[in-house]
């Protein structure tokens, strides 16, 4: 399998992690794509031309990060999702809390990288403060959340290690500790350690 991916991107970093705790490292080559100038083989594989994408053995290409774990988690046993249905859409509703914080992150990074004088002040305080009242939201969700390695787990994860790479200012380990004690965790394990690079 090929997945065309991007340093620093927290969309990326979930599929990994993924892969790793399903044991697929070893069965994809991670191409190492410049948004910038993006390559005819990513449009290709992708008419979006986004990131991560992945394309399996049998050249079916799979556009979106959440999907792409689900594709990974279906390939072998024990599952990452649970199996009741019920269980199910409340990890994929955790899922859509975190991921909505790191596309705010994600925003608030884009908004930067625009001319100083050009920059909203206003749109970058109402990113900061809807995150913050996010991630304070999410601190009070901790026993739903639970200790499992999830989807939801992972997507939190992921958010949260953007956050603290692009907005330290928000200094959200020291104002919820129980939130870092729960990423605490997870850091020792090995899909966390090998993809904390990549932030």
């Amino acid at each position: 399998m090929k997945l065309y991916t991007t340093h620093r991107s927290p969309y990326a970093r979930k599929v990994l992690i993924t892969a790793i705790e399903k044991g697929f490292m070893n069965e994809i080559s991670c191409v190492e794509v410049d948004l910038r100038n993006k390559p005819p083989e990513l449009q290709k594989a992708n008419p979006l031309g986004k990131i991560p994408a992945l394309v399996t053995n049998s050249g079916t290409c799979y556009y979106e990060s959440s999907i792409i774990c689900d594709y990974l988690d279906s390939l072998s046993e024990p599952r990452l999702m649970p199996l009741d249905p019920n269980s199910q859409i409340e990890v994929r509703n955790l899922c859509a809390l975190s991921d909505g914080i790191t596309n705010l992150a994600v925003d608030h990074f884009k908004e930067t990288l625009r001319p100083e004088e050009k920059q909203s002040r206003g749109l970058l305080k109402k990113f900061q403060t809807t995150i913050g009242y996010s991630l304070t939201h999410i601190n009070d969700l901790l026993p739903t959340f639970g200790t499992n390695i999830t989807p939801a787990t992972i997507s939190l994860i992921s958010a949260l290690g953007y956050v603290s790479f692009r907005l330290p200012e928000l200094n959200w380990r020291e104002t919820l500790p129980n939130l870092s004690e729960w990423e605490t965790l997870f850091s020792n394990r090995e899909s966390v350690k090998e993809t904390a690079l990549l932030i």
